[in-house]
């Protein structure tokens, strides 16, 4: 009985210590959790969400190597407006080692061109002759370069060349590069070149045609929402790459320093993995949804059917479905004819009160040209509603004017009747007067006509004589 009470006692002191020793679940994630990098610095940063989404030593300096040219190609855009403004090459620019677009001096090249050539071919004589157009000489160009790292609060980034040349003040950290390729992709048409897959240049005064791959890993792969990007190279064991994702309406950027050749893909896919589990997101339209009908002028109907066209996604910083909403927004003028499928507005999602994505909206089916009238927004059934109501109303006031007149006539009757009648009552009076009159007249005659012996009072003369 002892024995069994001393196994117990420490049977519970063991599952006791094991249990202190395990780490409360706190819903956060574990260092275990994210991903394993051979590159020493990292960051991946949300762009719906406006959140870093995963840092390894995002603030310590390494060499960018080309990706400085990210920086190169935002200062030429904002320099030179006219892209097709034409460049002679200096024999310095021709003659800078390293990666090239093979630029022979004396050959004369665009602007275009050359952003091309620099951030497709990586070429830094690109890069040198672009730094040339835009400071006039290359230390003006670099003294632009570390102004715009400091204003954009770039503390650990030190430029001392355009190209990316490994150099000891030549630096810069994750977070400080994420910053300026972000600011260097808010400009559509750098945008556009590191977006590009494949660019042909024509033959120049120097050299036939060239025709430019992107060297970007994953850009190329079909459905691996790499959409644009830069990458830096030294050697296998240095270098580095900066990528843009956008795929379901999630877009991150990601900025890898110190990476090894044969590890930097890995890397890359590791991060985007993470990231597309670790943000939130919902459908917040669908293909196919019906929407709102829409006002369509001139149109037999007027109102037509419409549904969404694309299914769309949004990712709320607070991870919170509640926090997405959606408006309807229609085109200003929208007309028949129309054919179904034709785009008339769109559904903008809102994720926390800002503007997320919008989902093109169209109508589902054909919208015809209505009469005269639907011009007014009125349907052809409206204007047959009208027009029947309109007689409607016009044989009621023809009804009754009709039985007005016929009362008028009716009462006219009847009084010219009543007139008559009385007219007639008069003749007879008068008759009846004239009649009594003749009757009178003639007894006054009569009276007057009588014997004289009749008028007298005889012998005794008076009839009352001799009563005194």
């Amino acid at each position: 009985m002892r024995l069994t009470r001393v196994l117990t006692l420490i049977i519970m002191t063991v599952m006791l210590a094991c249990t202190t020793m395990l780490p409360a679940f706190t819903g956060a994630v574990y260092a275990a959790d994210k991903p394993k990098l051979e590159a020493t610095g990292a960051v991946l940063y949300c762009e719906n969400t406006g959140q870093y989404i995963y840092e390894k030593n995002a603030d310590k300096e390494y060499d960018p190597y080309s990706m400085t040219k990210v920086v190169t190609a935002y200062l030429v855009s904002q320099n030179i407006e006219d892209w097709d403004t034409e460049v002679t090459i200096s024999e310095k620019a021709a003659s800078i080692g390293g990666s090239s677009m093979d630029l022979q001096e004396g050959e004369v090249v665009t602007i275009e061109q050359l952003m091309y050539g620099m951030m497709l071919l990586s070429g830094n004589d690109a890069a040198y002759a672009l730094g040339e157009a835009v400071g006039g000489d290359m230390d003006t160009f670099i003294d632009m370069m570390n102004a715009l790292a400091m204003e954009q609060g770039c503390s650990h980034t030190h430029f001392t060349n355009c190209y990316g040349w490994q150099g000891d003040q030549h630096y810069t950290s994750a977070r400080d590069f994420l910053k300026l390729s972000r600011l260097a992709m808010s400009d559509k048409r750098v945008y556009k070149v590191m977006a590009t897959k494949k660019y042909k240049m024509p033959a120049t005064n120097k050299s036939e045609a060239r025709t430019m791959k992107t060297h970007v890993p994953l850009i190329t792969v079909e459905d691996s929402g790499v959409v644009a990007g830069k990458t830096g190279y030294w050697d296998d064991w240095d270098c580095s790459a900066m990528v843009r994702y956008d795929k379901n309406d999630l877009r991150m950027t990601m900025v890898i320093l110190k990476d090894t050749d044969a590890d930097r893909k890995d890397d890359m896919l590791k991060l985007l993995n993470y990231g597309t589990k670790e943000v939130k997101g919902y459908a917040a339209v669908t293909e196919g949804e019906a929407s709102k009908t829409v006002r369509v002028r001139h149109s037999a109907n007027i109102k037509a059917p419409t549904a969404a066209t694309k299914t769309v996604y949004a990712y709320p910083a607070t991870g919170n479905e509640e926090d997405i909403t959606t408006k309807v927004v229609f085109n200003e003028k929208v007309e028949a004819p129309l054919a179904a499928g034709d785009e008339v507005g769109r559904i903008e999602v809102y994720a926390n009160g800002e503007l997320a994505v919008t989902s093109p909206i169209a109508v589902t089916e054909d919208v015809a040209t209505g009469w005269l009238p639907s011009y007014l927004y009125i349907s052809n059934k409206g204007t047959v509603a009208i027009i029947v109501t309109v007689l409607l109303i016009a044989t009621l006031i023809f009804i009754r004017r009709r039985l007005r007149a016929a009362r008028r006539r009716k009462k006219a009757r009847q009084i010219a009747e009543r007139e008559l009648r009385i007219e007639r009552r008069a003749a007879e009076l008068r008759a009846q007067m004239a009649a009594e009159q003749a009757k009178t007249a003639e007894r006054k005659t009569q009276f007057l006509n009588q014997p004289s012996s009749r008028k007298g009072g005889g012998k005794g003369g008076a009839p009352n004589a001799g009563q005194k």
